[in-house]
């Protein structure tokens, strides 16, 4: 099945039960006709149009072009072999599962002296939590130093991990994509027994249309042109890295003048068109998606984390990251006292990690239940209902991860 025809079952199933097709293609400001088309796969839509009609359904854009499946909850326990891997003082080990997650946690070790290039590769953000010892984090433009407790959070750019002291540092780092753990390491050594499995975690292979007549091409709104905006700078941030505007245009077969326009945010490609770019960049049309603004690493010192607190359950929330509605959030969540129930059965966007750092709880998600001990760490679909219960009289300290924004 070709990506119009699966965009279409997927509007059309987002449509079943909510709107005819009529209402659907009114409130979007298409014609049936154009409508019923794309549901059956035969159009070749435009961003605007795509956009409109998302818009008309209540989701993101992003959903009609990659939805994100309902995925399984993951364990990881602290008794499992670790998937580990080391270069030159360097260490660091998956605390989430493989692969398919826009989230992955990992625990960092340096030795007294070393350096590790990270290459930052990939569009996303990233949080480092230095649990012990002293990092410096740096490139040509910044110089971020971290104590233990300390945390930064920044976008994917080219950096240096240095511990300059003569003593050990730990660090959890937390991503906003699985696929960004490619670029944690510049130098390859011998893998460990465990090495086949890490490859695939850290080290992975990397190896004309024009748009038809838009009937919305002339709609004046602000998003959608900032979103074409952010498109063309995705575009072009990931071409540059690659090749040049001829060669970009060579392969996707587009005229030069077509892409230049694009990338400078003008324009309304077709989808053909975005599934033609998305194949040269070796991504996908709903990752060009993503907005890749230049911003400033952002510090959290330990003495100034915001201190959050939850009258239902008494717990106290210590937020490690900046902001509480970025690409994900991080914090260390503090239980003591008498009550038992951590939280209420709940639900809500994205992907959740708890890594248990004292203490013992028992994690429900829908109708299975996972008991996590000091060191166990798990990664589960927050849009399944879920819900934590402390175990026994000690008071529990967990690190939380969330893609989706603290309310």
């Amino acid at each position: 099945m070709n990506e119009a025809a699966k965009i279409g079952e997927r509007i059309r199933a987002l449509r079943a039960d909510r709107f005819s097709l009529e209402a659907l293609a009114s409130k979007a400001g298409i014609s049936a006709g154009m409508l019923s088309q794309v549901e059956n796969g035969r159009g070749n839509p435009t961003f605007r149009m795509l956009y409109r009609v998302a818009g008309a359904l209540g989701v993101e854009v992003e959903q009609l072009l990659e939805p994100s499946p309902r995925r399984p909850t993951s364990i990881v326990r602290r008794t499992d072999p670790a998937r580990t891997r080391t270069a030159r003082g360097f260490r660091i080990s998956a605390m989430t599962p493989a692969a398919d997650r826009g989230l992955a946690v990992c625990t960092v070790h340096l030795t007294p002296g070393a350096e590790h290039e990270v290459l930052g590769d990939y569009d996303g953000d990233f949080c480092v939590w230095v649990r012990t010892g002293t990092l410096t984090i740096k490139n040509a433009d910044i110089s971020v130093d971290l104590g233990a407790g300390d945390t930064v959070y920044l976008q994917s750019l080219p950096h240096v991990w240095v511990n300059a002291t003569d003593s050990s540092v730990e660090a959890i780092t937390m991503y906003s994509s699985a696929e960004w753990i490619a670029s944690v390491a510049s130098r390859r050594e011998p893998t460990s027994e465990h090495g086949s499995v890490l490859d695939e975690i850290f080290f992975p292979s990397r190896g004309g249309t024009a748009a038809p007549a838009d009937e919305l091409a002339d709609l004046d709104d602000p998003r959608l042109e900032g979103r074409l905006r952010d498109l063309g700078k995705s575009i072009r941030r990931q071409r540059r890295r690659r090749m040049t505007l001829a060669e970009f245009a060579k392969q996707t077969q587009l005229s030069i003048g077509l892409l230049s326009r694009l990338e400078n945010g003008g324009g309304n490609p077709s989808l053909q068109a975005l599934t033609r770019i998305a194949t040269a960049l070796d991504t996908s049309v709903a990752m060009l998606l993503t907005p890749t603004e230049e911003r400033q690493p952002q510090i959290v010192r330990q003495q100034h984390r915001r201190q959050l607190t939850d009258p239902l359950v008494g717990g106290r929330y210590e937020v490690l990251t900046p902001r509480l509605d970025g690409r994900f959030v991080a914090f260390i969540w503090l239980l003591t006292g008498s009550r038992r129930i951590s939280s209420l059965p709940h639900r809500h966007d994205g992907d959740e990690f708890i890594s248990v750092l004292r203490g013992q709880v028992e994690l429900t998600v829908d109708a299975s239940a996972y008991q996590l001990a000091e060191g166990d760490s798990a990664t589960y679909d927050s849009a399944n209902l879920h819900q934590l219960r402390r175990v026994g009289d000690e008071p529990v300290g967990l690190l939380a991860v969330r893609t989706s924004e603290i309310h």
